[in-house]
């Protein structure tokens, strides 16, 4: 049975605990899942990229 979707794990290191708690509170704040957060900033760079290139 193949998968359906792709699992990627994040981590933060020790000296980016703040880094970690700004973007949990982010989430909470925009009422977004992290992996939400992390594609629509994906997308968005991905398109600037896409601007630059042409």
């Amino acid at each position: 049975m193949s998968r359906t979707n792709i699992q990627k794990c994040m981590s933060f290191g020790m000296n980016e605990e703040e880094l970690y708690e700004w973007f949990v509170g982010y989430c909470k704040e925009q009422n977004i899942s992290h992996s939400s957060y992390l594609k629509n900033k994906i997308r968005e760079d991905r398109n600037k990229s896409k601007l630059v290139s042409v």
